[in-house]
This record gives structure tokens, C-alpha cells and sequence, in this order.
């Protein structure tokens, strides 16, 4: 994860692709036209085990890493507001897994909808 975000930052991304698509199609990466001016990183969702772990291999790289203001961190925020997007995807995708099986007969009782939503 490190070395990714690590190619990420250099603008590094022939290495970047061909890292994340395991060298699949080189001759297709090396026509692939990449605007310079690209962040590859924006709005990107890190899922890591242990986040220290990532924090200080990133930092034994060279890189200035902390979490931000410590006044920052819990409210609301695009980033909790992304990570909401994603939960209410990954739950609707999961719901429709589950009507796709219900409907063919594998799986029984069917459940409601609110079964696969969020309650606060």
C-alpha cells in the first residue's frame, strides 16, 4: 500500500497501473495518455489493517504524515460523507444479492429492504 501511494504521490503512473493490474496489458499502459496535472489519490478510500503500520512506513519513506487537527476529527466531513456513500452502496449492492437469491429459490424467506439499512 505504501509503495502504491508512494508512486501516487511521484506521479509515477506507468508503475502505478501496472502495479495495481499486475504488468496486465503493458503495451496498452505505455499508449495510455495520462494528463500530467493528474492526482491520482483524490478521493481515494485506503482500507488497511493497521493504519499505524501504513502511517509509519509512509513517514520512514520521507513523507510528513499525521491524522490532522485533533478538532478536525470528528465531525462531519466529506470524507465521513464519502464513507457514507460507500456503506449505502456496499448495502444496496448486498440487498440486491439477496433478492437475486431469493428470486431464484435459493434462499428463503426473502428479507425487506429495511433489513439492509443503517439504523442511528
Amino acid at each position: 500500500m505504501t509503495s502504491l501511494i508512494d508512486l501516487g504521490v511521484k506521479k509515477d503512473f506507468f508503475k502505478f497501473f501496472s502495479t495495481v493490474f499486475n504488468k496486465w496489458k503493458n503495451e496498452f499502459l505505455q499508449q495510455l495518455k495520462i494528463p500530467t496535472d493528474m492526482y491520482i489519490l483524490k478521493n481515494c478510500l485506503f482500507v488497511l489493517r493497521d493504519m499505524n503500520v501504513t502511517l509509519n512506513n509512509l513517514r520512514n519513506m520521507g513523507y510528513i504524515v499525521d491524522k490532522g487537527p485533533k478538532t478536525c476529527r470528528d465531525p462531519l466531513n466529506s470524507r465521513s460523507s464519502f464513507l457514507n456513500c460507500v456503506d449505502e452502496q456496499y448495502r444496496t449492492c448486498l440487498y440486491n444479492l439477496h433478492l437475486k437469491f431469493a428470486n431464484t429459490g435459493n434462499l428463503s424467506p426473502c428479507l425487506s429492504r429495511f433489513k439492509f439499512h443503517l439504523e442511528i
